[in-house]
């Protein structure tokens, strides 16, 4: 790599306030940090720095633009199917946010939860199952170890819904030191539930911070979903020719209000089920969840059974029980909100 007289007195300062051990120089363990799952070639990289507070990242931020060297952000670099954590050109940085991982609130009677670019959808689902409240994070099919923020900023999908809309607000850290928050949230602390209306008043400027690199997202609140008293995964086997019928009558599902998850449809080469019938034609397998009280699950269970039984192959509803009987418990288990290695 060409190290400028510039370039080596970034790294210089980026030590003397982070130390040598937030602060992992070119060589063989930065090299492992370098792999991506596609084999490209990786970008020259100066460092990769771990701050551990948001002073020690505006002190970071301030080192970059004193010597006008880029900084490639990630939260806990399990982005592995979007490019890893290469940055997209060489000579600047690596800025690796896992280590600020602090959940500040969960908040029950509002559905929301306050967390740091590090917070991991597992770290976060464990601290709710472990304060008793019957609320679900919308989570992804990839590790626990991934970050919540960070999936939310790339525009990833959960069980629940697309990750983006699950934003109420964000804070970020511009390139000029300055921290700004949206919706209410820059109001002055108090009694006032802040977070109800995400938009606030004025332009929402949200946007700007997905998929970009204009700020450092530093905070995020994001949406909960509560848990109802009766959860049941809803499964379909689909022959190929009925395949654009059934989507088209699953659509018509969501417009009623029936289901509100994300529903998952795969053949043999997405889904670990067996998915030849009989002439060995490809056999689509949809899953789904529906929940709420009895009444309503029942009401759900006959509704949705003479929509979509004329265009199934075989269809059902089965409880977490059940769904672990036919070893797909870690399935039913991210549909409401439970991370899993499974996938």
């Amino acid at each position: 790599m060409l190290q400028t007289e510039t370039t080596q007195s970034a790294v210089n300062q980026w030590l003397s306030i982070l130390g040598e051990n937030q602060v992992i120089l070119p060589g063989s363990a930065l090299d492992l940090h370098l792999q991506n799952t596609s084999h490209f070639q990786a970008p020259q990289v100066l460092a990769m720095l771990k701050p551990q507070s948001l002073s020690e990242l505006k002190q970071v931020i301030s080192i970059a633009n004193q010597f006008q060297t880029p900084v490639y952000t990630f939260s806990r670099g399990l982005n592995w199917g979007l490019g890893s954590k290469l940055p997209v050109q060489s000579g600047g940085a690596l800025l690796d946010l896992s280590a600020m991982d602090n959940i500040l609130e969960i908040n029950e009677q509002f559905h929301y939860a306050i967390i740091e670019p590090g917070v991991s959808q597992g770290q976060l689902a464990a601290a709710i199952d472990k304060l008793g409240y019957s609320l679900m994070v919308n989570v992804t099919g990839s590790a626990p170890q991934s970050s919540v923020l960070g999936n939310m900023m790339e525009r990833g999908s959960g069980f629940m819904a697309h990750k983006i809309n699950d934003l109420r607000g964000m804070e970020v850290l511009l390139a000029n030191g300055e921290i700004i928050r949206s919706g209410f949230w820059h109001l002055p602390e108090s009694k006032r539930e802040i977070h109800h209306f995400q938009f606030g008043l004025g332009a929402d400027w949200r946007g700007l911070f997905s998929q970009s690199n204009m700020g450092i997202t530093t905070k995020v609140v994001v949406n909960l979903y509560p848990k109802k008293e009766v959860q049941k995964m809803v499964w379909c086997k689909v022959d190929q020719p009925q395949l654009p019928r059934f989507v088209e009558i699953t659509a018509d599902l969501y417009q009623r209000g029936y289901l509100h998850s994300t529903t998952h449809i795969g053949n043999d080469k997405r889904m670990k089920i067996q998915h030849k019938n009989a002439n060995h034609s490809t056999v689509w397998t949809a899953m789904a969840m529906i929940q709420g009280s009895e009444n309503y699950i029942r009401f759900l269970e006959t509704e949705m059974a003479d929509l979509l039984r004329p265009h199934c192959q075989s269809m059902g509803f089965m409880n977490r029980e059940e769904a672990e009987a036919q070893d797909i418990g870690p399935v039913f288990g991210c549909h409401i909100g439970q991370p899993t290695d499974y996938f």
